[in-house]
C-alpha cells in the first residue's frame, strides 16, 4: 500500500471543508494534538498502533505527526468542548454510526492514497456511495489484506456472484487459488465492470495466454467476447460454459444443426465424413 505525506493542517480552513457538516464557523477550529484524543479514547485504541497509520518514524504515515488523529478526523476542538459530541463542525466519524455521508468519509482517506485510488471517482462503488470502511478498518486489523478472507467482502454486495462460484463448475475463488482481485479493481478502473484490463478477454488471457492467438482459423466469438460462451464466476456444465455442448454452439449456428449431423460432426467423437 502507498501513502503519500499526510498534511495535518494545523488550523488549517481546508480540513474543516472536508470534514463538515459545516463551515461557517466564527474561527479556524484548533488541532488538539494526539495526547488529548489518546487521553480521552485510549480504550478504543485496537490495532491502530499497530497498523500502518501509526508508524511514528514514517512521515507518511498520520501517526508520525503531532495531529495524527485529527488527520483523518479533523480538528478536535468542539469535540472535545462538547464532551465528546461527533455532530459538531470540522468532526468526522467512520463506519456504520459516521457523523457525514460515506463522500465525505471517502475525501478523508483520498487526501493520503490517491496513488492507490486514481479511477475511484466515478467507478461503480464510488457511484454506489461506498464507503472506504465499509471494507477497511482501522482499529482492529485491516482483514481485507488477508487472501483467505477477501473475497467474503465481496460477497456481501453482489449475492448472484457469491451463488454462481458455489455452482458445480466454479472458478477457484472459495479455495482461495484465484481472488477477486486478480480479476477486478474494488476502487475502480478504465475497463468495464471494474476489470483490472482495458477488456474482458485481455483479463482472461492473463491467465489463459494459450487463448490469445493470432490463429490460422480463429473463430469469431472468442476474439470477440470470452463470456459469450463462457461464465466467469462458475457454471453447471464443465469449463464455466454458459450451456453444454452442441447446444451451446447451436444457439449461434442453427442454421447448420442438421447439416452437421450429416456430415458425422459430433461433439467428443472423431468426425466421419460420408462420401455417398
Amino acid at each position: 500500500m502507498v501513502l503519500v505525506s499526510c498534511n495535518s493542517g494545523q488550523n488549517s480552513p481546508e480540513s474543516v471543508e472536508l470534514s463538515g457538516q459545516s463551515t461557517a464557523v466564527e474561527h479556524e477550529l484548533e488541532y488538539l494534538g494526539n495526547e488529548v484524543c489518546i487521553e480521552c479514547h485510549e480504550d478504543s485504541l485496537g490495532d491502530l498502533p499497530k497498523s500502518t497509520h501509526w508508524v511514528a518514524n514514517d512521515p507518511r504515515s498520520p501517526g508520525a505527526h503531532e495531529n495524527g488523529c485529527e488527520a483523518c478526523h479533523g480538528p478536535g476542538e468542539q469535540h472535545f468542548e462538547t464532551d465528546g459530541d461527533i455532530d459538531v463542525p470540522g468532526m468526522v466519524t467512520f463506519g456504520a454510526n459516521a457523523n457525514v455521508p460515506a463522500e465525505q468519509q471517502n475525501r478523508m482517506c483520498i487526501k493520503c492514497h490517491q496513488p492507490d485510488v486514481r479511477h475511484w471517482q466515478g467507478s461503480l462503488h464510488d457511484a454506489d456511495d461506498i464507503a472506504c470502511t465499509s471494507c477497511h478498518t482501522l482499529l482492529h486489523g485491516d482483514q481485507t489484506q488477508n487472501r483467505r478472507r477477501e473475497h467474503t467482502f465481496c460477497y456481501y454486495c453482489p449475492p448472484n456472484v457469491r451463488a454462481e462460484s458455489y455452482r458445480p463448475f466454479p472458478h477457484p475463488i472459495r479455495v482461495v487459488l484465484l481472488l477477486c482481485s486478480d480479476c477486478h479493481d474494488p476502487h475502480g478502473s478504465p475497463g468495464p465492470a471494474q476489470l483490472e484490463q482495458i477488456s474482458l478477454n485481455d483479463n482472461c488471457y492473463s491467465c489463459h495466454a494459450e487463448k490469445r492467438g493470432p490463429f490460422l482459423w480463429e473463430h469469431e466469438p472468442v476474439v470477440d467476447d470470452c463470456n459469450s460462451c463462457h461464465l466467469a464466476h462458475g457454471s453447471v456444465h464443465p469449463a464455466l460454459l454458459r450451456s453444454r455442448p452442441p447446444l451451446l454452439c447451436q444457439q449461434c449456428h442453427q442454421s447448420t444443426r442438421i447439416n452437421h449431423a450429416r456430415q458425422g460432426f459430433f461433439f467428443g467423437k472423431q468426425p466421419v465424413m460420408h462420401t455417398g
